[in-house]
């Protein structure tokens, strides 16, 4: 499974990779740290899941949604 954290705090992106490591399966964990290298890693990466932070400069974690899902064929969960 490939997972795409994002947050514009590192230790935060590093906290959830971290977790995410303890599953029962393996995880690549994918990191941006703003809405816009988000979105270029939806498009470049696919991943399977993002873990979005809402609140983040520039474009925010709400209109990185709604343009991934435009963008996009992925399912899109709010």
């Amino acid at each position: 499974m490939k997972v795409l954290v994002v947050d514009d705090e590192p230790d935060v992106r590093a906290l959830v990779a971290t977790a995410l490591g303890y599953g029962s399966g393996p995880v690549e964990v994918i990191e941006a740290g703003d809405g816009d290298e988000a979105l270029a890693q939806i498009r470049d990466a696919r991943p399977d899941i993002v873990v979005l932070d809402l609140a983040l400069p520039g474009r925010d974690g709400f209109s990185s949604t709604t343009r991934s899902a435009v963008s996009s064929s992925a399912r899109t969960t709010t």
